[in-house]
Order: structure tokens, then C-alpha cells, then sequence
């Protein structure tokens, strides 16, 4: 098992925002998690990368703890986390914004490769990129928050709503990245609203109801189920 959540418990003051979680990730794996706002899926990911700590449970990374390693040694492991809102320093330029994912590199040939591989998966940053982030369309931000991600090399990349807010066709491309970093054997934890989009991206899919896992199973099997296509599907 390359990552495992086991009976997660987390509190903000007395409130319990996650009620004893589990959660398994295979290499090369797309997982998702679904739910209403507030369910819990924001902060599973979050104490995922040691932004926030757990206040039972384990989470465990190639069989070691990680549950109390800090933020920065985390991401050197190979755990990256795309916050929800995409979270760029706007007043600093594309280029800049992504040379910070790279801020564990000292490698300068490999930091300039790593932006040129982001320039080759989003062509329209190569000419955004001496621009202030700050002024992008919020499609063109959310490239420059998944480029700063790249940047850091992951291995487990943990996604939080990256189709928020974006017009279809910049989620469609958004969609077709993730399908991309999935065939090349990137695993991926993906939080998304749009919950027919997830199913579909994803192997496997944890629905969460207040802090709790209500449900879960292969992906394929979530999209036919008749509650879940009732409450996330529109149907």
C-alpha cells in the first residue's frame, strides 16, 4: 500500500470534522473523494500533507508515519498538495510562482527542465510567464497552481477542487491532465464537487457525509449507484 489513512479523527476546537476515516491509495491509483461541503474532504487531505494534525488515527506513507511529519518534509517525500483556491502569489510572476515548487531543488538544469515540462503541458504559461499571477483568468491560475505542484516532482499528488470555478472547456483540459499524470503512474488523491467528473477520472471513490465514509467501491460501480447518482449526480 503506497498511502493509507487509518481511523482518521480531526477536530477544529471541540468540532469534529473527521469521524474516524480510512483510506487506501495504490500506486498508480486515482482515488477520489465526494461529498457535500463540510463533509470532511478538505481536511483529510490537509492533514494528509501535515497542515493540519490529526487527533487519532495514523497515516502512513510506504508503511512509515507521516501524521506528525512536518509540512516541508512531507512534500520532500514525495507528497504534494494543490490547495482548493490554488493559493498563487499573486503579485509575483508565473515563473516565479512556479520556481517555488521547486524550493527543495538545488539543482538549477533541473529546475529550469521541470518549468519547461510545465510549459510543454500548458503552452499558454510559456507566454503568461513574465506576468503577474495575480492578472491570469482563473483556468490559466489553476495551470500555474498545478505547474508549481509538478514542480516538486510528486509522487502522490492530493488535488482540492480543481475545476472550481473553471469554464467547461478549461475543465476539460484540467480533466485531460489528470488522465495524462495518471497513465504515467502519478497516483492521485482528487477532492471535486463535480462528482460525475471525479467518478469518472478516478479508480476508486470514498463518499463522506458530516466527518463519516457513508459509502465506497470502484468508481464504476459509484457512477450506477442510485444514491449516489440521487445526491452527487443530478439524477
Amino acid at each position: 500500500m503506497l498511502l493509507e489513512v487509518d481511523k482518521l479523527h480531526l477536530h477544529y476546537g471541540k468540532v469534529e470534522a473527521v469521524k474516524g476515516v480510512t483510506v487506501k491509495l495504490e500506486q498508480g491509483e486515482v482515488i477520489t473523494l465526494i461529498g457535500a461541503n463540510g463533509a470532511g474532504k478538505s481536511s483529510i487531505l490537509k492533514a494528509i500533507s501535515g497542515l493540519v494534525r490529526p487527533s487519532s488515527g495514523e497515516i502512513r506513507y510506504n508503511g512509515k508515519r507521516i501524521d506528525k511529519t512536518a509540512p516541508n518534509d512531507i512534500v520532500g517525500m514525495g507528497i504534494v498538495h494543490v490547495p482548493e483556491g490554488r493559493r498563487l502569489f499573486k503579485l509575483m510572476t508565473v515563473r516565479e510562482n512556479l520556481r517555488l515548487g521547486a524550493y527543495l531543488n538545488k539543482d538549477r538544469a533541473a529546475i529550469h527542465q521541470g518549468i519547461e515540462d510545465v510549459f510543454d503541458r500548458f503552452p499558454i504559461l510559456r507566454e503568461k510567464q513574465n506576468e503577474m499571477a495575480g492578472r491570469l483568468s482563473g483556468g490559466q491560475q489553476q495551470m500555474v497552481a498545478m505547474g508549481r505542484a509538478l514542480m516538486a516532482r510528486p509522487k502522490v499528488l492530493l488535488m482540492d477542487e480543481p475545476s472550481l470555478g473553471l469554464a467547461p472547456i478549461m475543465i476539460d483540459q484540467i480533466a485531460e491532465l489528470i488522465v495524462s499524470l495518471r497513465d504515467s503512474g502519478l497516483s492521485i488523491i482528487l477532492v471535486e464537487q463535480n462528482a460525475n467528473l471525479a467518478l469518472t477520472l478516478s479508480n476508486h471513490g470514498y463518499v463522506l457525509e458530516t466527518g463519516s465514509i457513508a459509502l465506497h467501491g470502484p468508481s464504476a460501480e459509484l457512477l450506477e449507484n442510485p444514491e449516489v447518482a440521487k445526491a452527487y449526480l443530478g439524477a
